[in-house]
């Protein structure tokens, strides 16, 4: 028996292949637009900017998949496994109409522990029109549960090689940051995975402790490390409780699954607090460097100071309804979040005579929400300011677009600014127009699909 056996729940949402199916819930809305939006520019991003290879592999595994498809009023919703297969579909589309030579071999395993769940979700997959996928073996539904069949799963990917994407979406808890860790060993895989903060550690947690055995039940789970500031939870105020509970996540995950990279993003089904997290953890920068300009996509709450603990997320449109007005904040979060990008650059590279661009982005990356596109355009804007300085090829340069060799330096005589914080008009167009897109899409937030902003993925 393995470690994470033990975290087994029930639940009870139920498919069957008769038409019998859940409701869904407004942030599971946004939480599967999120996991398309990202898949597609995924595919679009590790095959579409790589050197040809003959045939490339893809492995995409959601180990908790559910039947395929939600109630959603008076129609339906398509489920996390058609989005997934469309998603890759739709990025490997627009790769081949630039590199119509590349070919691609796409593979896909769904598991669910109950067989009426894997039935209706083989109906789903017909219903959509890829069943062709089922006939040749490479889309593969499982019935079982997942914990017990992740080390043959894991044997399959590693065979197959290539790139992978797990997707681990749970009803009920068990042990994620076990089963990541076992993931994250794979050479190309990360992880998606659904944090139950709320339902899953904070209730049980507090329960515990109000029934005199908080220590015993964390103990048994071996949480004390991570979550014994619950002992004076009642105690706290409400913003330090979030804090607290979002970075014992964060540290339970760094420490239990070993990653490189690891980030969330929260849903809030009101103001005060968070319902759960979703939590992505990866070894290469450019997978989270992508994933991030897709959270942008989907925030809608307001920038804060304690990173990730409000600072990228979803909060329901019906709270927002019964409290105040949806506003645009797309630029001034980008504002402030680049102001506080300044500050922690400054502190990193003041402390050193040098380094590359690879070493600022992912030395600092996990600190705070900042894209790529928004690390080149602070750069750049303290290179023009006088206060940094740039080495390319061994010459002192200028350039929008850095490289991971670029070296970013203390300028050795920083030069007066007569308008500090104002932006140099040398800022290239390209920066403001893909800002300016970012707004266009929060304008179109709630229930229209999003244009899919390819123009600026890096190479991997």
């Amino acid at each position: 028996m393995t470690d994470w056996q033990k975290y087994r729940r029930k639940s009870k949402v139920v498919w069957t292949a008769d038409g019998q199916m859940p409701e869904i819930e407004p942030y599971t809305k946004v939480k599967h637009e999120l996991l398309e939006s990202y898949l597609s520019d995924w595919v679009e991003t590790i095959i579409g900017n790589r050197s040809y290879t003959p045939n490339p592999k893809v492995t995409i595994v959601d180990g908790f998949c559910g039947g395929g498809i939600y109630k959603d009023g008076e129609d339906v919703w398509e489920g996390s496994p058609i989005r997934i297969i469309r998603a890759i579909e739709n990025g490997w589309k627009a790769v081949k109409e630039r590199k119509p030579y590349q070919n691609l071999d796409i593979a896909y395993l769904f598991v669910d522990r109950r067989q009426e769940h894997t039935e209706s979700l083989e109906q789903e997959i017909r219903k959509h029109g890829y069943a062709y996928l089922l006939e040749n073996k490479k889309c593969i539904v499982r019935t079982g549960y997942f914990e017990d069949q992740l080390n043959e799963c894991l044997e399959w990917v590693k065979d197959r090689g290539g790139h992978s994407f797990f997707f681990l979406d749970p009803f009920g808890s068990v042990d994620l940051p076990g089963m990541a860790r076992a993931i994250l060993s794979l050479k190309g895989t990360e992880v998606l995975l659904n944090h139950m903060h709320n339902d899953a550690f904070v209730r049980p947690i507090v329960k515990a402790f109000k029934e005199n055995r908080g220590w015993q039940y964390l103990d048994e789970y071996n949480l004390r490390k991570y979550y014994s500031f619950f002992a004076e939870y009642d105690n706290l105020p409400n913003l330090e409780r979030q804090t607290l509970a979002h970075n014992a996540a964060l540290q339970l995950y760094r420490e239990r699954s070993n990653p490189r990279f690891a980030w969330t993003f929260a849903f809030m089904k009101n103001r005060d607090s968070v319902y759960y997290y979703l939590v992505h953890l990866s070894n290469h920068p450019t997978a989270i460097s992508v994933m991030r300009r897709n959270l942008w996509m989907y925030n809608n709450l307001d920038y804060q100071f304690h990173y990730g603990v409000f600072g990228l997320g979803y909060r329901t449109i019906e709270d927002f309804e019964k409290n105040f007005q949806l506003l645009n904040i797309e630029d001034r979060n980008r504002k402030i979040c680049q102001e506080k990008l300044v500050e922690q650059l400054d502190r990193f590279i003041f402390n050193s005579n040098s380094f590359s661009f690879k070493k600022i982005y992912e030395g600092t990356i996990d600190h705070h929400p900042a894209t790529r596109e928004d690390y080149m355009s602070v750069i750049h804007q303290g290179i023009i300011d006088g206060e940094w300085e740039m080495e390319r090829d061994g010459k002192i340069a200028c350039s929008s677009r850095l490289t991971n060799r670029d070296i970013i330096r203390p300028a050795k005589a920083k030069q007066l600014v007569l308008f500090p914080g104002k932006v140099s008009g040398r800022i290239p167009p390209k920066r403001k127009v893909n800002v300016a897109n970012a707004a266009q899409d929060k304008s179109n937030f709630f229930g229209k699909s999003r244009a899919h902003n390819t123009s600026s993925k890096e190479k991997p």
